[in-house]
Formats: C-alpha cells, structure tokens, sequence
C-alpha cells in the first residue's frame, strides 16, 4: 500500500525522484541500503533524508533528464512560506508602497491644479479623485507594514 505524504514534504520530494530513477538506483546514488531509502521516505518513521543526500539525488535526477530540482523546490518554497507567515511579506510592501508613491504624486500634481487661479470644477474633482485614490493606497501600506509588524511579534513555531 503507497502512503500518503504530504504536500511540500521531503517525503514527497524523494517519492517523486524514486519513481523518476526506481527506488534501487536512488538508495545507490544516495549511498544506503535500500530499508534506510525506505525508511527516509516513510512520514511514520522519524529519520529524514540528510542534505547531502538529497543533493546527489536533486542531480541525478536532473542528469537523468527531471525538470527540476525535487528537495530543493521543496525546501525554497517550505523557507519561503516559513517566511512570509512569520515575517509577513515584505515584497507586498514594497508593491503597495511603489503604488502609493505614484498615486500620492498624482495627488499632489492634481493638487497644484486645483490651486491654480481659473483651477474648474473639473480640476477639483480630479483633485478629490486622486486624494481618495491616495488615501488608499496609504491605507493599503499600513495594513501591509502591520501584517509584517504582528507576524513579527508572533511567538515562533516550535512544534
């Protein structure tokens, strides 16, 4: 009977290459008996693959013509997500603030016009068009930063 191994696990990851190379060219590239190849891939047994092992087997599996790079996808993207749910995403940040700066640009520019002697209904309207519009794309920075701010302060996982 296969197991179930979860989404995003090293377990994954080497089933994947396994099936790629077969199990027993797998256990010689990696250096072990095959019950220790088995025992690395089973989620009830509480041994895991070492890096280096993993690495041999990310290679080989690309010599042999895998699209990919299996333990090290898995771990990028488990770091990745560790990550933004403990730090938050500091790239969302960096995109709601470059929207900010532009929409508090045009703020300020339909401002100027606004101010100008002969300024129309028109350019008042533009004016508060473009104040709301800044207004949320501030709003949208403070939320992002206060995502980044209570992950932070969160205790961290140690289960």
């Amino acid at each position: 009977m296969t197991k179930e191994r979860a989404a995003l696990s090293y377990e994954q990851a080497q089933a994947r290459i396994a099936d790629y190379l077969g199990t027993k060219r797998a256990a010689a590239i990696a250096g072990v008996a095959l019950r220790t190849f088995y025992d690395w891939g089973d989620p009830d047994v509480d041994r895991t693959i070492p890096i280096a092992a993993a690495e041999k087997l990310d290679l080989a599996y690309i010599a042999a013509g895998g699209d990919s790079m299996p333990f090290l996808d898995t771990l990028n993207l488990r770091l990745l997500s560790a990550r933004e749910e403990r730090f938050g995403d500091p790239l969302a940040l960096v995109d709601v603030a470059a929207r900010f700066a532009k929409e508090a640009g045009e703020f300020s520019a339909a401002a100027l016009h606004a101010s100008r002697p002969g300024a129309t209904p028109a350019d008042m309207a533009a004016l508060n068009k473009e104040g709301l519009e800044a207004i949320g794309a501030a709003q949208s920075v403070v939320s992002a930063a206060g995502g980044i701010v209570a992950a932070a302060r969160a205790p961290p996982d140690t289960g």
